[in-house]
Formats: structure tokens, sequence, C-alpha cells
């Protein structure tokens, strides 16, 4: 069964259109999600690994919109002076390591099935041969 928004938005899936994408329309999110589902099915047949591209997709919009709206603010700790550190950086960093575990788990997906000679079918063998 090929996947859907049921399938990665949350509560079943990983997309949580309030926390990846804050502040986008509902709708637009779902938009976004189709297209990348749609996408994901140029790349494999593979329902799960369909969805690891998904999730790779999304992760990385959010990773971009992230490494473009970095700002620089300061802390003033009290009795500890002041201290400047770039909101978002972390974020980024989080965000761009999640968006790459997505695309290792597609990656280790699509190529059981490539490297499969079955083409996903198990094989049978008899326990008598020993």
């Amino acid at each position: 069964m090929a996947i859907d928004l049921t399938t990665v938005k949350s509560p079943a899936g990983d997309v949580d259109g309030a926390v990846w994408f804050p502040g986008t329309d509902p709708t637009a999110v779902d938009a976004l999600l189709t297209g990348y589902i749609t996408d994901a099915y140029t790349k494999t047949d593979d329902d799960d690994a369909a969805e690891q591209w998904t999730y790779y997709r999304a992760a990385s919009a959010v990773a971009d919109r992230l490494a473009t709206t970095a700002t620089a603010k300061t802390l003033t700790l009290v009795d500890q002076g002041s201290k400047s550190e770039t909101v978002g950086a972390g974020q980024f960093a989080y965000w761009q390591q999640k968006a790459a575990g997505y695309l290792a788990a597609f990656e280790a997906l699509d190529a059981d099935i490539t490297d499969d000679p079955l083409g996903g079918f198990a094989v049978l063998t008899s326990l008598r041969h020993g």
C-alpha cells in the first residue's frame, strides 16, 4: 500500500507540521508533503524507502530554512557577563543530521531492494539440506 499524508504526519509518522514548519498554513504543509511523497515514488517503488525519502526531503527543507534564517543574539547571565551565540546554528545541525539519517535509511532500504535478485521475494529452503 502506497504511503500518503496519514503515513508521514504525526501521530502515525514523524512530521508534526507545527514543529517542522512553524507558522506555515497546514494546507501548505500538506502540499509540501504530498510533493515529497510524489518525488519519493520517482526514486523507489518500496513504500518504506519512499517514507524515508519523504522524511529526508522534509527535514532537509527545515535545515535549509534554518541555515538561511540564523541570527545572532546576546545572552546576559547574572554575574557571568554576556555571551553571543547564533540562534539556529544548533538547530540547523540537528536538522541536518536528522535529514542525513533519513537519507541513510532510504539508501539502505533502496539498496536492499536493488540488490535482491528475487525482487523482494523470500527464498524457501529445506531444513533437510545440511
